[in-house]
């Protein structure tokens, strides 16, 4: 091939890829990519009927300048109306891949929210990663305001979230899993909490359906406690407090390592039995009390103090759920795995769940002890 039909072969190829670059570009900047959507009761007045306040942040390119993102509200009867309200405030079409977060306000989260989602979870484009979370307050004021040590609200939302979760403060709560167990009759689903605490937000507990209802929550200094009840997990951190007559006693236990162990019998009346027996190891990074932990015998006093703490703490989170007729630990689960399907099926799991014995042991064993050592 002649050297100048050679440049002007690769010329013609430089031009096309760059105007189809330009072509693709322009199509993206067509599109709304919402990254978060909040769910609220809306009550214009007392006795006015109850409607749907749903609101959408779709972060603009940093090309267009002004504001970082758009913040569209609407109020509906349902959600598919509302996504129609909310596509004709904007010149973008309004897509759903880049969602990350569903805010759904506590009113709204008592009243039942799988109607109102129901549209939402059959888009194909919705992917696994999008958190399922319940704010204390009213989500759609949460996701309009702008934090100024934060690139934009959507993603502090979704990234204290991911953080807290490594942590073991709040579990990973994907719509995925959150559908997963609203349509398994032997676990009910869970739900961070957040809430806005002036100009930052913070996690405010962990909260418990009934199906498709928020009922109650866990206290976030109980997080790590339920997390210990609902499965096995490596990496973690509690603080545990003694209160003793003329002192106090405190303990920080780090990188947590907990297995637990279901077991489930039935005595001579059928009448189903649980036990809970729960394994924790963890290192003591802060210890303040009267004990020397450079001593064996200390070191074994303190393991069945922190013991003793957790299981009289486990039972009374476990006391709560059945209380709220929640089985957010999936114990209902373990008893179907112990018994046949008819068996199972002629078994009423909702009103057997509230009243069984459950009882919770712990083993708590030191496997390092820092500077005490």
């Amino acid at each position: 091939m002649p050297l100048r039909l050679r440049y002007f072969t690769l010329t013609i190829i430089v031009i096309l890829t760059i105007s189809g670059c330009s072509t693709d570009k322009k199509r993206l900047e067509k599109l709304g990519l919402i990254n978060s959507i909040s769910y609220d009761i809306n009550r214009p007045e007392p006795g006015a009927e109850k409607k749907l306040l749903v609101s959408i942040s779709v972060p603009t390119s940093p090309a267009v300048g002004g504001n970082k993102r758009e913040f569209l509200t609407t109020v509906s009867t349902s959600g598919k109306e509302a996504r129609g309200n909310l596509s004709r405030q904007t010149s973008k079409i309004l897509v759903n891949g880049q969602l990350r977060n569903i805010l759904l306000g506590k009113e709204f989260a008592e009243q039942g929210i799988w109607p109102h989602l129901d549209t939402l979870v059959r888009d194909p484009s919705i992917g696994p990663r999008v958190r399922m979370t319940v704010v204390n307050g009213n989500a759609s004021e949460l996701l309009k305001m702008d934090f100024p040590s934060e690139l934009e609200t959507g993603q502090y939302i979704y990234k204290l979230l991911v953080t807290e979760e490594r942590n073991k403060t709040i579990p990973e709560v994907s719509i995925l899993h959150f559908i997963r167990d609203l349509f398994d009759d032997g676990i009910d689903p869970v739900a961070p909490i957040l809430k806005l605490n002036k100009d930052h937000l913070v996690i405010d507990g962990i909260g418990l359906f009934d199906g498709d209802r928020y009922r109650t929550r866990i206290s976030p200094k109980d997080a790590l406690i339920f997390a210990c009840l609902r499965g096995n997990f490596r990496q973690g951190e509690i603080n545990i407090g003694f209160n003793h007559r003329n002192s106090t006693e405190a303990v920080t236990l780090s990188s947590i390592i907990n297995h637990r162990k279901v077991k489930i019998s039935q005595d001579q009346h059928e009448k189903i039995h649980v036990v809970f027996d729960l394994h924790i190891k963890g290192s003591i990074i802060e210890y303040t009390g009267k004990l020397k932990l450079g001593k064996k015998q200390d070191q074994k006093q303190l393991e069945k103090q922190v013991s003793e703490y957790l299981k009289e703490k486990a039972e009374l989170l476990i006391h709560q759920m059945q209380k709220n007729k929640v089985d957010s630990v999936g114990l209902g689960q373990h008893v179907r795995n112990s018994m046949s399907y008819d068996e199972w099926k002629k078994l009423n799991w909702k009103k057997v769940y509230s009243s069984i014995p459950i009882q919770c042991k712990f083993k708590v064993e030191f496997i390092n002890y820092g500077k005490f050592q």
